[in-house]
């Protein structure tokens, strides 16, 4: 990794921290870093994520993407109102 792929990966990390108490949000658990490798673990999300539902072809009721919607700006106004653009 090059110093300007390190730099990015910490600000991340520390952006990802700053939000560690926000619902909507994965919460980073541990990170650290070998000669080769940079490793972030993060919040285990069973449901999978929103991109693999929405490819799965599964039809949603109106009901439940005005919930999905809802979350997912509830999120976004955590990382707003911390200083952190997505």
């Amino acid at each position: 990794m090059n110093q300007r792929m390190l730099k990015n990966l910490h600000e991340e990390t520390v952006s990802l921290k700053k939000l560690c108490f926000s619902n909507n949000i994965l919460k980073l658990i541990a990170n650290f870093k070998t000669k080769r490798n940079y490793y972030m673990v993060i919040e285990y999300c069973n449901g999978g994520d929103l991109e693999a539902l929405i490819e799965s072809g599964l039809y949603l009721t109106e009901h439940q993407v005005s919930y999905i919607f809802r979350e997912i700006l509830q999120g976004m106004k955590q990382m707003h109102m911390r200083g952190i653009i997505h």
